[in-house]
């Protein structure tokens, strides 16, 4: 029992074909010659997909994993590897090693190896993999992205061969589209996305070239603390150097980024979800302080904010002087993005409250007369 399980664990450790590895694919298959294998120890019978379980690209030796073994509570001798791995060789023909000695000097899976097959995958789950593919992709370190590519195409094959059309046509038939006008994605290097994902989630800080707007573009290093995803722009919240104040920088802006040993040093009380509560990402104004927002608003404008309130103190009147009008309350933070929201309803809201809001918008209009010739 403890072979079969170190076994299995072996196949789990060995990582993909390096990068700039030069060797050619097996022969000799159409891709499903391990649909039907069984992995017998005992009575026990397992029915083995190809388990890339590493997600970066490399090889490894015996002795490596030897080593990777006994970290997690294997006994065991590089002899007994190095036969693990010529047995396992005869069953995986994408098991490829550089060695010519028996056990081989480096061991990976080919980088086209498949992964045919995932535990309890019915076409449900098949189809929920299939949905979260490209809603995961702007969200995930590459690498990750990577790892998950053969399960995605089992996912595929799955919803392919499952025989229910309505569950297969359903990825056809759900649409996820963006409020307001429709913009197109801020282009990010992806290289630089990279070091920066993998800096995140490795814990370590990176060095990076930024071009702030409006700025002389400058270099900095950054210790990264989190990823936002807003509409179609991603931003890194980071402090820079060993400042504590955490600052928010948008990824399109960086033109190179380079890794870094040095480990990140968490601000204290740092929350990434304080940190977007606190209406940076809604431009605050001079005073992000609440205000009580009261505006007169035409009735089939409003009519969303029945649905969708401004904020759980929100209160919705009819306008005793107008019944085509509804007055307003509700309780919000002052940002630039209240200001360009109510400027969006154009003629259709007027604002009563605060004073200051009030004249801001009427200074507006005033402009948009001058501006058209009025």
């Amino acid at each position: 029992m403890n072979d079969f399980q170190r076994r299995l664990t072996i196949l789990s450790l060995i990582p993909r074909q390096p990068d700039k590895a030069d060797i050619s694919k097996p022969a000799a298959t159409d891709g499903t010659y391990l649909s039907n294998f069984r992995f017998e120890e005992g009575n026990i019978q397992v029915e083995c997909p190809l388990p890339i379980d590493n997600y970066h690209r490399g090889k490894i030796s015996a002795s490596e994993l030897l080593e990777k073994l006994e970290a997690l509570g294997f006994q065991g001798n590089l002899r007994a590897i190095q036969r693990d791995l010529v047995f396992l060789k005869g069953l995986f023909p994408d098991l490829l090693s550089d060695g010519v000695r028996s056990g081989g000097q480096g061991w990976f899976w080919h980088k086209d190896a498949p992964v045919l097959n995932l535990p309890a995958l019915d076409p449900a789950m098949a189809l929920a993999f299939v949905l979260s593919r490209d809603l995961l992709k702007p969200l995930l370190p590459p690498i990750l992205v990577e790892r998950l590519e053969p399960f995605f195409s089992v996912a595929e094959k799955v919803l392919r061969e499952a025989g229910t059309p309505k569950l297969a046509e359903w990825k056809d038939r759900v649409r996820v589209i963006p409020e307001g006008q429709p913009l197109l994605h801020a282009e990010i290097d992806s290289k630089v996305m990279g070091v920066i994902q993998t800096a995140l989630m490795d814990g370590v800080r990176f060095k990076g070239r930024y071009q702030p707007q409006q700025q002389d573009m400058a270099e900095y290093e950054f210790n990264p603390l989190g990823l936002i995803y807003r509409d179609r722009v991603v931003y890194l919240v980071a402090t820079l150097w060993n400042y504590s104040d955490p600052r928010h920088f948008a990824l399109h802006r960086f033109l190179w980024a380079e890794s870094t040993d040095t480990s990140v040093t968490l601000p204290d009380g740092f929350e990434l979800d304080a940190y977007i509560a606190s209406g940076t990402f809604q431009y605050p104004a001079e005073n992000p302080e609440p205000i009580l927002l009261m505006i007169r608003m035409k009735a089939e404008a409003a009519s969303h904010l029945h649905e969708t309130p401004l904020s759980t103190d929100q209160v919705i009147t009819a306008d005793s002087k107008d019944t085509e009008w509804k007055l307003i309350n509700a309780t919000v933070l002052e940002t630039d993005q209240l200001y360009w929201w109510l400027l969006g309803f154009g003629a259709q809201v007027e604002v009563l409250e605060p004073e200051h809001l009030r004249k801001n918008m009427m200074a507006n209009a005033q402009e948009l007369i001058h501006r058209y010739g009025i």
